[in-house]
């Protein structure tokens, strides 16, 4: 279960389609995206904007099917 502002992206880098009927798009949003900022001494500000995260109740565990109780999602390919 995911929410996003756009999917421009639908396939994997081995040229699978991803399946996406439980990724909820929402219109009008940005991704999530956090900056950190870190000064000479170490310190350290994040900034974050939930953006289209912050309808992640709109997605509903229950909605991916019966026994099923928790998600994954991360790029193909990619280290975890």
């Amino acid at each position: 279960m995911a929410t996003a502002a756009t999917i421009s992206r639908r396939t994997g880098s081995h040229g699978a389609k991803a399946s996406t009927p439980l990724i909820k798009v929402v219109d009008g949003t940005f991704t999530a995206q956090a900056f950190i900022t870190t000064d000479i001494d170490d310190n350290q500000i994040t900034a974050f904007h939930p953006g289209a995260m912050q309808y992640a109740h709109i997605n509903k565990v229950s909605d991916a099917g019966a026994g099923i109780a928790l998600g994954i999602v991360r790029r193909m390919g990619g280290r975890l």
